[in-house]
């Protein structure tokens, strides 16, 4: 953010705090953006140098965070160091370290002005228990940074399903071949999108080339959407449940949205509708879901995403 005055000192430790190979592979990802909003906000032209990545134990990711740490130059503080003693001493954090954490009285964070999240959700902070100090620390999240990664999953689930992958590759690993009946095809189906932001949109083009006709569910109907082809807000979106072939959920959460998709919505499905849910895991009541599909309705579900997560 470009408005906000924030004083970076010219030798910024920026630590990465991570214990999932996702998040250290993500980090990667959204490198180049991550360096260009850097540089931006903080007026430095060579910002990536000199950054220490801190990990916890973790020693299958030893080969890996080498690799990281010769392509771009980061300088790799040795596995096992107590994260507690290097976020003390970071100006910026790059990661999603916990609000327990950061109010810590033994950690306290004294010199931590700006943490770049590596999740497009930004909850755990806005909906924590614990309030997160926003008066000293500014939150960027990773929104933009995931549309073409998980438009492409969302896509390639939903094919998969409707093809029958799954149970034909079990077949293959066995040696079998049986045909399974019916398969389903994705051309002009009517797909509801919960959820206009960067991965709802990047799916809702991808989906014009197999010419579906595009739902998004959004907060603002009048503000103009590419790729979709009707807007609705989530007050009107249950009306729409029994005529999509697929829903795909990719919606952050909030008070309003957690629990939606529960088992009066489930059965508004179509009997042969597909469901992705990329978005979070509480937008879905998953025992509903689970009951649902044993008995036979929807055709099949693809969850990125669970409730617990």
């Amino acid at each position: 953010n470009e408005k906000e005055n924030i004083q970076i000192s010219n030798d910024a430790i920026i630590t990465i705090v991570t214990t999932a190979a996702k998040e250290v592979e993500g980090v990667v990802g959204i490198h180049q953006q991550l360096e260009t909003n850097l540089k931006t906000m903080f007026n430095k032209k060579k910002v990536m140098s000199g950054v220490e990545l801190t990990l916890s134990d973790d020693t299958q990711r030893i080969n890996i965070d080498c690799a990281i740490t010769v392509e771009y130059g980061y300088e790799l503080t040795p596995v096992g160091i107590k994260v507690q003693e290097k976020i003390k001493e970071a100006e910026i954090i790059v990661g999603v370290p916990s609000v327990e954490l950061l109010q810590n009285p033994e950690v306290n964070c004294p010199k931590l002005k700006f943490i770049q999240m590596t999740w497009a959700g930004a909850d755990i902070y806005t909906q924590s228990a614990i309030p997160f100090p926003k008066d000293r620390i500014t939150v960027a999240n990773a929104s933009g940074a995931y549309g073409m990664t998980i438009s492409q999953f969302i896509v390639g689930q939903i094919l998969s399903l409707m093809q029958n992958f799954p149970a034909y590759h079990t077949q293959q690993l066995n040696g079998k071949w049986q045909r399974l009946g019916k398969t389903l095809s994705l051309e002009k189906n009517k797909v509801l999108v919960f959820g206009t932001g960067d991965i709802g949109t990047t799916t809702a083009k991808r989906l014009t080339g197999f010419d579906c006709y595009t739902i998004g569910v959004c907060r603002n109907t009048a503000k103009q959407r590419p790729y979709f082809n009707e807007l609705c807000t989530l007050d009107e979106a249950e009306r729409f449940l029994p005529q999509a072939d697929v829903v795909v959920c990719c919606i952050p959460n909030s008070n309003e949205t957690a629990g939606y998709l529960n088992k009066q919505r489930l059965n508004l499905m179509k009997q042969d509708a597909v469901l992705v849910n990329v978005g979070r895991g509480n937008f879905i009541d998953c025992m509903a879901l689970d009951e649902v599909l044993r008995n036979g309705r929807l055709w099949g579900a693809a969850l990125d995403v669970t409730n617990p997560e």
